[in-house]
């Protein structure tokens, strides 16, 4: 049986999954624990971290900054899931 904390971060990602997918990104589970890549339509990666406890690490050397769709789309999955913890 899954914890709390592990079904919050299982709707994250899905509706990560969801709001990358409305922007021609994919959501990738690598094989290490806790990290998955977006990858955007040009072939780059971006990996993304849970570092537990709700927070999420943009882990690529900055490339998301040059990619806000790609942020905004991970922000709002985290903004909308925190929302229904309250």
């Amino acid at each position: 049986m899954k914890s709390a904390a592990q079904n919050q971060v299982l709707h994250q990602l899905k509706l990560m999954e969801t709001n990358l997918h409305e922007i021609q990104c994919k959501l990738v589970k690598t094989s290490v624990l806790n990290l998955w890549q977006i990858v955007l339509p040009d072939g780059k990666r971006i990996l993304l971290e849970h570092a537990g406890g709700g927070h999420w690490i943009f882990r690529s050397n900055g490339i998301e900054k040059s990619h806000p769709e790609v942020r905004k789309a991970v922000l709002r999955a985290i903004g909308i899931c925190s929302r229904h913890r309250s």
